[in-house]
């Protein structure tokens, strides 16, 4: 069989100039392409360090206010290109729960009318509003452990249902794109999980305003045949299977730049995703690899290119995890202040943590009382008690 030819150079570069006339921000585009190859490759390639392996999959989901910068047509976009693989991928795109996400990679999808039928085990979590398929109730479904276990690979993971049974999934790799807006990152999605578990397997790319020019988009013939050399090379890829190495001048940069990221200090929520840094860099740089050529192997160039792209990410995410952090602690310290003066004004400590104990723990309560007493919103006092010990009591400051 004849080697294929390549039609695009960069499969990354290529995606980029075919998405170059859309108003979403190229960022945006930047991780569209690298969720795609992502897709295309679950499974089928990873990197073997033998006590473990890296597979390149990603969950990455677009952040920005609404109506501002396009999200749902960015991330349509790339969809569409997957929806020509074959075999078909699965696309779970409905409200999530851990029965219907285990039982469909499960199970595999339906052969279509070619004969193709999805891959078991693998699949895309697609969802332009991230807050309709992962809802608060989500969480009392163990929805978000169960999507931590299955980004990271498992060989095989098995899932306990009442009405069904054990139900096991074997070769698992799942990939997730999506779009949402700080305001859900912020109180739509457990507390337990912003800045930790699953909010730190995800690659969060916001954006305040799009840099692109206003205007309805042009697509022409140059675009068209830039999208069928896409498709048809997405194609080749998504039938690539083998190990990833690094050349030994990659394993040197790698190594530096682990050297280096264990020096820094990242700042309130971000911690866990620091501990995360140095594997999604992996994984980017096998990426944009495979999305270069054939031949299994991770340059210097791809090492640096990841590195580049993750630091562009990390300024938006850090204004984006600021804004989470610095607003809900001002909404806290205005809401037990709010819970003192319904009760008058003043209230014992025991009052207060049960009219706020549907919100915060005690150790959430105290971070809050420490500020409000250090800022002086607040006063503590004692006063006796109902078996005649002393008890504390918060009062509210005068305006």
């Amino acid at each position: 069989m004849a080697k294929y030819e390549r039609k695009c150079k960069s499969w990354v570069a290529s995606y980029i100039d075919y998405t170059r006339n859309h108003r979403a921000p190229a960022i945006f585009h930047v991780w569209g392409a690298f969720s795609c190859l992502s897709v295309a490759t679950l499974r089928n390639l990873k990197m073997d360090f033998h006590y473990y392996s890296v597979y390149p999959n990603l969950f990455m989901v677009l952040v920005a206010p609404p109506g501002r910068c396009r999200k749902s047509a960015a991330l349509e976009i790339g969809v569409d290109i997957l929806r020509n693989l074959k075999p078909k991928v699965t696309v779970l795109a409905q409200k999530l729960t851990p029965e219907y996400l285990i039982g469909t990679l499960a199970e595999g999808g339906e052969v279509d009318d070619e004969g193709f039928r999805d891959l078991r085990g693998t699949g895309l979590i697609y969802a332009d509003e991230l807050g309709a398929l992962l809802t608060k109730d989500a969480a009392k479904r163990d929805i978000y452990q169960c999507l931590c276990t299955l980004f990271d690979n498992p060989s095989s993971y098995i899932y306990g249902t009442r009405g069904r049974g054990k139900e096991e999934v074997q070769e698992c790799s799942i990939a997730l794109v999506g779009g949402t807006t700080p305001k859900w990152v912020k109180i739509g999605m457990p507390s337990d999980t912003v800045g930790e578990g699953f909010a730190a397997r995800v690659i969060f790319v916001y954006q305040l305003n799009t840099d692109k020019a206003k205007g309805l988009p042009k697509y022409g013939e140059n675009e068209a045949k830039l999208k069928a050399s896409l498709v048809e090379d997405l194609e080749h890829i998504h039938h690539l299977k083998g190990n990833f190495m690094l050349s030994p001048a990659a394993e040197e940069a790698y190594n530096n730049l682990d050297e280096q990221h264990e020096s820094l200090s990242y700042p309130e929520g971000m911690e866990e995703y620091g501990a995360r840094r140095m594997m999604h860099l992996l994984k980017v740089a096998m990426l944009d690899s495979v999305g270069k050529r054939d031949e299994l192997v991770v340059g210097v160039e791809e090492i640096a290119m990841a590195d580049a792209h993750l630091k562009r990410v990390e300024e938006g995410l850090l204004s984006l995890y600021q804004l989470i952090f610095t607003t809900q602690k001002g909404d806290d310290r205005a809401f037990v202040k709010r819970k003192i003066a319904a009760e008058g004004g003043k209230v014992t400590r025991s009052n207060l943590m049960r009219v706020v104990g549907y919100r915060m723990d005690k150790r959430g309560l105290d971070i809050v009382i420490d500020t409000l007493l250090l800022t002086k919103e607040i006063k503590r006092v004692t006063a006796p008690g109902k078996r005649g010990r002393d008890v504390v009591v918060y009062v509210l400051a005068k305006e």
